[in-house]
């Protein structure tokens, strides 16, 4: 269409509500992504704000003890479990999208919102309770990095009849 500038002044308002509506079904589903293996930071952290504007930043380890709040972080962002928890999200990405998709793209971009949230966290975790994450996140920026791995190479051996193991 960019050769024939008649049609595209025709399509113009239809292909940008699409490049909008392609954006907002991408961010819903990083978030989707992230949240559906990761549910645990989640909740822990919305009920950590909930608190937070309910009683005030003093109060919140009377709301929520250290002890839960450390046993919680160690299930949801050890050093092993977070490198599953994001060699799970790939592999459900690579099912979910098809082998001619922009994989690679997503995945920064779930990379970048993982990131940012994990350094909030982060930052909170160390002011209400003065507790460090065991995984940095210049750690996870590695794993994240390594796990994206090599996106034309993972959609080859796709198409070329690999079968892989069901992640469902």
């Amino acid at each position: 269409m960019s050769q024939r500038s008649e049609l595209l002044f025709f399509f113009k308002p239809h292909l940008d509500t699409a490049k909008v509506m392609l954006n907002q079904a991408t961010n819903s589903y990083i978030t989707w992504s992230i949240k559906r293996e990761l549910k645990g930071l989640y909740v822990l952290f919305n009920n950590i704000d909930r608190i937070r504007k309910d009683v005030g930043d003093q109060d919140v380890p009377i709301h929520c003890p250290r002890a839960t709040f450390v046993r919680t972080l160690t299930k949801e962002v050890g050093a092993n479990v977070i490198k599953v928890k994001c060699e799970e999200i790939r592999k459900r990405m690579e099912k979910h999208f098809a082998e001619t998709s922009d994989l690679g793209e997503v995945w920064d971009q779930m990379s970048s919102v993982l990131l940012t949230d994990y350094e909030g966290y982060s930052k909170l975790a160390s002011q209400l309770y003065r507790f460090r994450f065991e995984v940095s996140t210049e750690e996870l920026r590695r794993v994240l990095r390594a796990t994206g791995g090599d996106v034309s190479a993972t959609m080859r051996r796709r198409s070329g009849g690999e079968k892989r193991p069901s992640t469902t």
